[in-house]
């Protein structure tokens, strides 16, 4: 029986709504491990078999705002935490009365943009030090 791609990756991501939801209310050491790793195990495994069909989830991959999100994704774990304490100190400091949800949005978009200005400039800067090198 063949089963569609896109059915397959929709049950996938079901069994692994449901069992992080169930699982996140469990006190059990060896339920909680089981309810977050083997559905993220199958996921994983999910996706590493439809990217090599190229079709569905792997055309998603190629979206030009994910491979954004990609690249800038280590320098924004990085600076998120900082941009979120300091817009929450300048709303503070300057009394501000502004909607939790607006703060972190506005953080947000801080965090993004300063995540791709220092992606922007580590590049280059690896970029440099590499033609240094190869001279």
């Amino acid at each position: 029986m063949h089963v569609p791609y896109a059915l397959g990756a929709s049950a996938m991501l079901l069994v692994y709504a449901i069992t992080t939801y169930v699982g996140a209310g469990v006190k059990s050491e060896i339920f909680s491990v089981a309810a977050w790793a083997l559905p993220s195990i199958l996921l994983l495994l999910c996706i590493l078999f439809l990217g090599e069909q190229k079709k569905g989830i792997s055309l998603l991959w190629e979206n030009p705002f994910l491979v954004w999100v990609g690249n800038i994704s280590f320098e924004f774990f990085l600076i998120h935490q900082l941009t979120i304490r300091y817009v929450e100190y300048v709303t503070k400091k300057l009394q501000l009365a502004v909607p939790d949800t607006l703060l972190y949005l506005g953080a947000l978009g801080v965090a993004l943009g300063c995540a791709t200005a220092v992606h922007r400039y580590r590049r280059r800067r690896i970029a440099r030090v590499r033609e240094k090198l190869s001279v």
